[in-house]
């Protein structure tokens, strides 16, 4: 679905207006929530409990404080808005300033949409011959690269949706590496740990995306100069977080 999405969306923006889009999204999520609620069964595995507020606030509040949690949940909060800052100053560069029409822009969103698929395959074939850690770097490293090369080229329609497919592959490279660090110390309670880490990322891309669109990232210098920054921040936390897990092996060993 993310990779039909904008060209469905850039079609009927383009033929109908852009109402019918929000429209469509509409009966979109309507369909899965009739879906959910009257054709899929119940599948917990225990019975329904009451619930306990406090309890539940208290949990909350031990996870926001558990540095393993934010640390790999920030992976996936950063990633995210690079995308969404991307996805925000896209329109207004290739529409407004490189005159393509909604439709165009929308088929041309397939490429680094497919990014994302690519770099879920590539992670796929890869973690049996590299670490986690390592391909974390590797993505780090292409988000990087992403920003370099809108630095150092020329403003047109090929360098911004060939820098942002880089992008793309580093996000579906990332995404799921980040989400196994993420769950796999907290099987029993993934849900709560995933809700708190999802509410973050929209709350994150939500008012620091907007802010960031308004008044910074308004052309393709500044947008690679902040894929630079995330990718610098990515890494500082990946170092931090090795630094982390050594030093407790080198407190263990023998004098």
């Amino acid at each position: 679905m993310p990779i039909i999405a904008p060209v469905l969306g850039g079609w009927l923006a383009y033929h109908l207006s852009w109402q019918s889009v929000f429209i469509f999204v509409l009966l979109y999520i309507g369909a899965i929530f009739t879906l959910g609620l009257m054709i899929l069964p119940e599948t917990l595995p225990y019975p329904k409990r009451r619930v306990q507020w406090r309890g539940i606030v208290i949990n909350y509040a031990k996870l926001l404080t558990n540095q393993q949690v934010t640390s790999s949940a920030s992976y996936n909060w950063l990633s995210y808005l690079a995308s969404l800052v991307t996805l925000s100053i896209l329109p207004f560069l290739l529409q407004k300033q490189l005159g393509m029409t909604a439709a165009d822009y929308g088929s041309t969103l397939i490429i680094p949409s497919s990014g994302l698929l690519l770099g879920s395959v590539l992670v796929n074939m890869l973690t049996s011959r590299f670490s986690v850690r390592q391909l974390l770097g590797c993505a780090i490293s292409l988000m990087v690269f992403a920003g370099l090369w809108l630095l150092l080229t020329e403003f047109s329609v090929f360098n911004l949706i060939w820098a942002f497919t880089w992008l793309s592959i580093a996000q579906g490279i990332s995404f799921p590496l980040a989400t196994t660090l993420l769950l796999s110390p907290h099987k029993s309670q993934a849900g709560a740990v995933s809700a708190l880490s999802g509410s973050i990322q929209m709350g994150i891309a939500g008012l620091l995306g907007g802010y960031l669109v308004e008044h910074w990232v308004t052309s393709q210098n500044a947008m690679g100069v902040f894929y630079i920054l995330v990718g610098i921040t990515m890494l500082s936390v990946l170092i931090a977080t090795k630094k982390a897990h050594s030093q407790p092996s080198a407190a263990q060993v023998p004098m």
